[in-house]
């Protein structure tokens, strides 16, 4: 889970009634606004186009933001899992590196 994103309340998602979907998605949407904005500055293999994902950093050629990757490592998937099911065209090098450049504010410790 994110740093300082709460989950949506419980006996909303134990009702399986059509609303909850749509709550969810509202819900991440309104927590990726609110959550405190990354200084990838440092990171060469990432650049802000303002042309590109509306000018969020984004992952040099691609149409990946490194917040994408850290969302996905927090959620439980492995460096080798994203990218090779989620984002394949991401090195694991990159992946690494953005990684590494975050490990102070990961809730999991970086694999060796």
């Amino acid at each position: 889970m994110l740093k300082g994103i709460v989950e949506p309340p419980l006996y909303m998602m134990e009702h399986g009634t059509w609303w909850i979907s749509r709550f969810v998605n509202l819900w991440q949407t309104v927590a990726m606004q609110t959550r405190e904005t990354i200084d990838w500055s440092g990171l060469p293999l990432i650049r802000r186009e303002p042309g590109k994902l509306g000018g969020a950093p984004n992952i040099d050629g691609m149409r990946i933001t490194p917040e994408a990757i850290v969302d996905n490592y927090e959620s439980g998937l492995s460096i080798e899992e994203i990218v090779t099911e989620v984002f394949s065209g991401v090195t694991y090098e990159q992946a690494r590196a953005i990684l590494a450049a975050q490990q102070g504010q990961l809730s999991r410790p970086l694999a060796a």
